[in-house]
Parts: structure tokens; sequence; C-alpha cells
């Protein structure tokens, strides 16, 4: 532990007329700590050297986001996990951290939806797997997005990246549907196409030679339900009164 760097006084050339006393010289070694941190971050929080003569090194942990450190190790895989360099200890040292990923809790909103289940525990790190479907209607699913509005989509192979129980969002794309119209011997009426929900402006009636038209059958909805429709319609025989 350590160096030899001479004698004091030094050793004469000659006898001297008097007995001498020489002192030896020593100089601590000064030994290397490398850390190993897999990812991870030391912030000077442990030395990088030490000597025989240093106090106690009690190791700090060191950091890694989305993991729990899980100590420092005397070899990459397998050792014995160190705790401490001891006062007195000598040579230099490699130190592996080893790291636990953590667990998170994500949320799923539907975002008007339904879905099942609304939550789900994830691993740092690790892809997402499995997510749910959840269910709109007169919508179509899009995907789970890391925000309400924009954000980036999140599949079952994509690694969590958040390092901390998170929230993943419901995307929809609104369907279209159509009312079909028929006549039945009546002037042809157009369909209408339009979003679920939106608003429908009843077409103008059709007609038929004879008749009084009496309506559609269903009614005309107010708006655009979660399916498409064909309406008929319903004709009354006009009476006709004869002179004699």
């Amino acid at each position: 532990g350590y160096t030899f760097k001479g004698w004091d006084p030094e050793v004469p050339s000659t006898m001297p007329a008097e007995n001498l006393t020489l002192v030896a010289q020593w100089e601590a070694i000064e030994y290397t700590i490398t850390y190993h941190l897999d990812g991870g971050t030391n912030d000077g929080a442990n030395p990088a050297n030490y000597t025989i003569e240093s106090a106690t090194i009690i190791l700090n942990a060191a950091t890694k986001t989305g993991y729990t450190f899980d100590g420092w190790y005397d070899a990459e895989t397998g050792g014995t996990k160190v705790e401490s360099i001891p006062q007195g200890t000598t040579g230099d040292k490699a130190l592996y951290a080893r790291w636990i990923a953590n667990q998170y809790t994500v949320t799923f909103d539907a975002q008007g939806g339904t879905v099942n289940p609304e939550t789900k525990q994830v691993t740092y790190d690790s892809p997402y797997g499995e997510l749910p479907v959840p269910e709109r209607e007169g919508y179509t699913f899009d995907g789970w997005y890391t925000a309400e509005v924009g954000g980036s989509k999140i599949t079952a192979e994509d690694k969590v990246s958040t390092a901390d129980s998170h929230t993943l969002y419901a995307h929809w794309t609104v369907n279209q549907y159509t009312i079909s119209f028929d006549s039945a011997g009546g002037t042809e009426v157009a369909a209408i196409t339009l979003d679920y929900g939106e608003a429908v402006t009843p077409p103008a009636n059709p007609t038929k030679t004879g008749y009084t038209f009496k309506g559609w059958d269903p009614e005309v909805p107010s708006t655009m339900p979660a399916e498409d429709l064909t309406l008929v319609a319903q004709w009354e025989a006009i009476e006709y009164s004869i002179t004699y």
C-alpha cells in the first residue's frame, strides 16, 4: 500500500563520527476506482481514487432514469455485492452497477368511449404489450396517444420511455353513414351521407301520381345515427269523386 520514497536523513556516502538513525519515508499508493454504470450516472457521489490510509468509503447509490439501483458488484455478472471499501484496502477496483427496471401504471383515457381494463402495469424500457381496444358509438378507434390532441402514437411493440405513471389517450375518427330513400314508386330522392351526429336536413317530399305523400318509415332522424338507414315512402291513394 506504500511506495518507498527514501531515508531521512539520506544515507551518508561515508561513515560519520556519530551514530545515526535513519527513518524510512513512505508515500501511500493511490488506487483507482472504476465505475461501470450501465447507462446510469454516478453524479460524483463516489470517489475515483483512494489509498490504504483513506477512511472507509461507504458507497453511495448511482441513478438511472426508470430504474432502481440494486447495488455495486465486483463483476459484471454474478460476483459479490460491494457496499464499502474498508480502510486498509489496497488495489484498483472495478465496480458494476446493477439495476431493476421500475414498474408504472398506465391509465387509459377513452375520451368519450369505454375501455376495459382502464389501467395496466408496465415496465420501463420494455414493450407496452397488449393494449385494450376501446369502443365508441359512431367512431373508429385510431390508436392510443401520449396527448389528448396530437402526441405520439403508442403501440404494443413500443418500449415504455416515460419514467412515471402516465395516461394514454384514445384518438378517434368519426364515421360516416348514409340515409337512403326508397320512394316506393314516387320520384327519386337523393341519399344523404354525413358524419355521425351531424344534423340531418330532411329532403323535399317525393311525388307520386294518384297518391299523397304521408311521410317516411322510419322518420327522418334529426341527427345522423351510427348506422346506414333506408327510409321507405308511405303513400295514401287520393280518393277522387265521381259526379253524375
